[in-house]
């Protein structure tokens, strides 16, 4: 039986979305450090305060030191970003167009991966009801299971860079959407409910990788 080959790739998102953040000088005070610290201290409690509802104080402190780590990532990409425009009217622009090709981008990929996802059905019903022998069926669920797992691994550092571009995203539009007309900022808006709900169908199909995973 011919094998599943899936191509993995690299990141689609992380040298996308984040790196494309470097700061060119904007006017003024660097935001960076307060961002940064504004962002550790949020994430910090958070954490702690999620961990604390759930689990013991020795799990409160390890989720607030995630948090803040989180927290400070977020602040300092709002920051990088912040120093990078003039005024209201160039940031709501240019961020608008960065959610357009962001949303192209995840479509594209939720795409694929629904593709991908179909195939991999198709592969294990195929395997299930064959004739081979268990030992047949158990190396092709191995192979199958390994390209399932990088799949899984691959699209959950997706998701997590989508989720924490619509983080930075919506505040910056918190931010700069009473400075402009508001034609403008409801623009910019529907390209973050866009993304919004690109990232939910990405989240489901994360939820379709463990679930296949988990039946192997």
């Amino acid at each position: 039986m011919n094998k599943i080959y899936i191509n993995i790739g690299s990141s689609l998102f992380m040298g996308i979305l984040l790196t494309a953040c470097s700061a060119s000088g904007g006017p003024g005070k660097s935001k960076q450090k307060e961002y940064v610290t504004q962002g550790c201290i949020g994430g910090g409690i958070l954490g702690a305060v999620a961990a604390t509802a759930i689990g013991s104080g020795e799990n409160a402190g390890k989720a607030a030191i995630f948090g803040c780590g989180i927290g400070a990532v977020i602040g300092y990409q709002i920051a990088k970003r912040t120093d990078k425009y003039v005024d209201a009217g160039k940031a709501i622009s240019t961020e608008t167009q960065r959610n357009i090709n962001t949303v192209n981008l995840v479509r594209n990929n939720n795409n694929k991966l629904a593709a991908r996802i179909t195939k991999y059905k198709t592969v294990l019903n195929t395997i299930k009801y064959s004739k081979m022998s268990e030992q047949g069926k158990k190396r092709e669920l191995t192979n199958i299971s390994t390209s399932l797992k990088k799949q899984l691994n691959m699209s959950s550092s997706n998701l997590s860079s989508v989720q924490q571009e619509l983080k930075v995203t919506r505040s910056l539009y918190t931010k700069y959407k009473r400075s402009v007309p508001k034609d403008k900022s409801s623009t910019y808006k529907n390209k973050i409910s866009e993304l919004e709900q690109e990232k939910n169908i990405l989240s489901k199909h994360v939820q379709s990788l463990n679930a296949m995973n988990a039946s192997i």
